[in-house]
């Protein structure tokens, strides 16, 4: 049963949680790294390609504005190919919300709570995304808008003091493109699977927004946003610690962070690393969270939502401490180490376009 409060998300509300899901934890990381100095290039194309992918899925949302993907899919498909694509997206949200959960666990203890079991951390962390579910979805929008100018606060001045500081040379940067255009199409498929189009979620959120007439536009102005921000994050990232430090750092805007000292005043700010992956790793991750609950619940007719929450949470729990080891094993999937990960993963956001070919030519045999 869906909760009706969800339908008083409003356009400001959703311009909030896309841009913190966007953003979420991806600023502490130097993505596409294999690229080197050209990755804020690849930052840069991979957003433009994600507005293609962004654009079918509103468009989607479009046609079907009161229907999340799992409705639209059973709609066009039937049951029995339905099923199992609903069960696939269920899957694949459920194991982005199981790489979220790991990583804050894993960079809380390794920055701030190194004596704290692991277990404990990701104890406080799942039980405060289920608390967030179960007393009214609506407090997760709400939530977002005001922890927003927090996020951007402390990654933004993070960024600025980042930049006045002796150690930010913008010269590593060169050579632009000094190993052509070949390192960066290799990475490329990498970033648009992680984090533009991860947006792909929101096919199963839009439905709950107000003004539907707004969705669009204030998709791709969140879209553009986080995009801009996560570049400028990278070339700042690569400024201060260079391609070398930065690549074999566990998290390079920590070290980033860890570098600021001016005039022996303003030093020691590893509490904005905190509140940046607090804030951007919750929302990250309650937002494939619910996405994977509200995809189970339609796939086996759960009407207690609440039950699947707390299911869906205990389940994130014992496959994340089973199968997922370290920070860099769990950074070596999500940058695409293995061959197959990143086209896997692209799989679920390619899809959707097929989507949108279906409806168009269904609607023209309707017309003709």
């Amino acid at each position: 049963m869906e909760n009706k409060e969800m339908k008083q998300i409003t356009k400001n509300q959703l311009f909030c949680l896309i841009l913190l899901y966007e953003i979420g934890s991806t600023t502490l990381f130097l993505l596409g790294e294999r690229a080197k100095q050209d990755s804020w290039i690849v930052i840069f194309l991979a957003m433009l390609i994600g507005f293609i992918l962004l654009w079918v899925y509103t468009e989607i949302t479009k046609h079907f504005p009161e229907d999340h993907l799992a409705e639209v899919i059973n709609s066009l498909f039937g049951k029995w190919i339905a099923k199992p694509l609903i069960f696939l997206y269920a899957g694949y949200l459920f194991y982005d919300a199981c790489l979220n959960f790991f990583e804050f666990g894993e960079i809380m203890r390794i920055t701030s709570l190194m004596n704290t079991p692991p277990f404990i951390i990701g104890g406080v962390f799942i039980v405060t995304v289920i608390y967030m579910l179960l007393i009214g979805q609506q407090v997760v929008p709400r939530t977002a808008e005001m922890l927003l100018p927090a996020f951007l606060f402390f990654l933004l001045t993070s960024l600025v003091l980042s930049v006045i500081s002796q150690h930010f040379d913008i010269t590593q940067l060169q050579p632009i493109l000094g190993n052509g255009m070949t390192p960066i199409l290799k990475v490329l498929p990498n970033v648009i699977t992680f984090p533009f189009g991860e947006i792909v979620v929101f096919l199963f959120l839009w439905k709950f927004v107000a003004e539907k007439k707004s969705i669009r536009f204030t998709s791709f102005l969140a879209f553009s946003l986080a995009g801009i921000i996560i570049m400028l994050s990278q070339i700042t990232i690569i400024s201060v610690l260079g391609t070398g430090l930065a690549a074999n750092s566990v998290v390079p805007l920590l070290e980033v962070i860890l570098s600021i000292n001016l005039g022996d005043i303003i030093m020691n700010l590893d509490v904005f690393l905190i509140a940046i992956l607090f804030i951007g790793g919750l929302f990250k991750m309650i937002i494939n969270f619910y996405g994977a609950v509200l995809a189970l619940s339609y796939l086996f007719n759960v009407k207690n939502q609440k039950f699947m929450i707390i299911l869906v949470g205990i389940c994130v729990i014992g496959y994340s401490f089973l199968h997922l080891k370290t920070l860099p094993h769990q950074r070596a999937i999500t940058e695409g180490a293995a061959v197959l990960w990143p086209y896997t993963m692209m799989i679920y956001q390619i899809i959707p376009i097929y989507i949108l070919i279906i409806i168009i030519l269904n609607k023209k045999i309707i017309n003709q």
